[in-house]
């Protein structure tokens, strides 16, 4: 993805992946919310690093790994950590 400032604001990712790639959205600052659909099971390292906009992410249960940086440096409020995840790397 285009790191600029034409980038989407936000993004739904539904069925056919299973997994958010190392550095998918990195930078994207124009990004602010992200709904992940069931199926999802992984978000992977600093997929979504220094989305500074970002402050909505709905992860389903679906998701049991976190991995490193994934979200550092956003401007989330708030995100709630479903108990599916096994593995969270983020402290």
């Amino acid at each position: 993805m285009s790191k600029n400032s034409s980038a989407p604001t936000t993004i739904a990712l539904f069925r056919g992946s299973d997994s958010i790639k190392d550095s998918a959205f990195e930078g994207v600052t124009s990004l602010v919310s992200i709904n992940l659909s069931e199926g999802i099971t992984s978000i992977g390292y600093s997929a979504f690093e220094g989305c500074t906009s970002l402050s909505s992410v709905i992860i389903p249960d679906s998701v049991t790994t976190i991995r490193e940086a994934a979200f550092d440096c956003c401007g989330l409020l708030s995100v709630e950590i479903p108990d599916s995840v096994t593995e969270n790397e983020n402290g």
